[in-house]
């Protein structure tokens, strides 16, 4: 394990709060930060991180409704748990769209 500063989360949003004004709009920096980070990650590290975290706290049902809480808040409402119930749905019954797009993007060019 790495050995990191421990960060206390909310002091850090309320100092980054504190800078917000007219030329600094917080929430358009915040969000295009984290979208590239997000871009920045290929999908298979994402899932694998997002794996990681649900299994790290699969014993704790107040974590896991936080963490279900906190990609609401980043995917318009869409919970995590109910994401990853349409991504079953889509593997067992995959939409023919969805299917093509499989086909094109599996075929060797």
């Amino acid at each position: 394990m790495r050995n990191e500063q421990i960060i206390n989360l909310y002091n850090v949003l309320k100092d980054v709060e504190g800078l917000e004004g007219e030329e600094n709009k917080l929430s358009n920096t915040f969000t295009a930060m984290l979208k590239d980070e997000i871009d920045a990650t290929d999908e298979q590290e994402v899932y694998s991180n997002i794996r990681n975290v649900i299994y790290k706290y699969k014993d704790d049902e107040k974590k896991l409704q936080v963490i279900d809480e906190v990609v609401a808040a980043l995917a318009t409402g869409a919970k995590l748990s109910e994401i990853l119930l349409i991504v079953k749905d889509e593997i067992v019954h995959p939409t023919p769209i969805n299917t093509m797009n499989l086909d094109d993007f599996n075929t060797i060019r």
